[in-house]
């Protein structure tokens, strides 16, 4: 049997097939997981096979040398070497392919922070600063995509520091340039908000401070072109995270911000989603950083959010009340016909 023919046993929706593959695949694992990433490693690499089979084998990949498992300790050191340069060409290579890319980066994320840990990924941040300043949007993304899922390592090992200068300069580009998709400008949020709330420095979360405008440019251009709403609720969600970890950071740009988030939430043509990201970053925001929002002009926080809450209350209760009426006019129909209501 192939290696590919294994990986769709893997994946049969026949159980016995299944639970025979993954009995095998466990015992391979535990024997020597050497050999068994070198398969998958060579799928991944491979264009030809299936890209159902080529993102599976990037899942389990992830599985043998992420922070749950400790396999990748185990490879020689020549094979460590060529799966970190592998899984970064895999990456730049199919980055058009949304599902196995995200896989992948997915992957690298899990592994740069396993290696991060316990030595150094020489080649990871200047791989990733030269996608991000690739013309390209699909690698752009691949690219900060990877650096969303390593801010921790970014904000702790101080040798990243020195970057963050020529990171705000890409990020901000990413987040306003022309013509940049929807995924590179939610990436570009994504990391800029991961790494806020990773910097335990005030003072190095400050230098992000700037971003904050064009963020706002970001959120603006992704609400009017997300089809699904799933990267704006991606984005918001980001918005809040920061919130909840570091809300002063806002604090140069709270009126603006604030202004955005309450024309969201009072906005009835977005999904309710959207809206209820909008009313926890404002919550978030008054509850942990309560002083710098009351030193907004005439009482603005709470003077400018009340109304939209309250207008959203009532919405909310003529909806049920709506739904009341309705039910009681359908009892009442139900008794007059000698039924009952249950």
């Amino acid at each position: 049997m192939s290696f590919e023919s294994f990986l769709t046993a893997l994946m049969s929706p026949q159980n016995g097939a299944r639970a025979a593959a993954e009995q095998k695949y466990n015992e391979m694992k535990a024997a020597d997981p050497g050999p068994l990433v070198g398969h998958l490693m060579a799928v991944l690499a491979q264009p030809a096979p299936d890209p159902t089979l080529r993102a599976f084998s990037a899942v389990l990949l992830r599985g043998l040398i992420g922070r749950r498992a400790t396999v990748y300790f185990s490879l020689p050191a020549q094979t460590q070497a060529q799966l970190r340069s592998g899984l970064l060409a895999v990456a730049t290579e199919n980055a058009s392919n949304k599902l196995l890319s995200k896989r992948v980066c997915d992957t690298i994320g899990e592994l740069g922070i396993v290696v991060e840990a316990n030595g150094h990924w020489a080649e990871l941040l200047p791989w990733a600063l030269q996608q991000i300043n690739t013309p390209n949007p699909d690698i752009c993304e691949v690219g900060l995509t990877v650096l969303a899922q390593v801010a921790l390592v970014l904000a702790s090992r101080p040798q990243y520091h020195q970057h963050y200068p020529n990171l705000c300069m890409l990020l901000q580009r990413c987040m306003t340039a022309p013509g940049a998709g929807v995924g590179v400008r939610v990436a570009a949020v994504q990391v800029t908000c991961n790494l806020v709330v990773c910097i335990t420095s005030s003072e190095q979360r400050a230098a992000f401070r700037p971003l904050v405008p064009s963020m706002l440019i970001a959120l603006a251009d992704v609400l009017t072109r997300d089809n699904t709403t799933l990267k704006s609720a991606e984005m918001l969600e980001c918005f809040g995270d920061v919130s909840y970890e570091h809300g002063s950071f806002y604090r140069l740009h709270l009126a603006q911000v604030h202004a955005a988030m309450l024309q969201i939430a009072g906005s009835t043509q977005l999904d309710d989603k959207l809206r209820r990201f909008a009313v926890e970053w404002i919550a978030a925001t008054a509850e942990g950083s309560g002083s710098m929002c009351r030193k907004l002009a005439n009482n603005a926080y709470t003077r400018n959010t009340l109304p939209v809450l309250l207008s959203m209350m009532l919405a909310d209760v003529d909806s049920m009340v709506g739904d009341l009426a309705a039910w009681e006019k359908r009892g009442e129909t139900a008794g007059a016909g000698g039924g009952t209501v249950g």
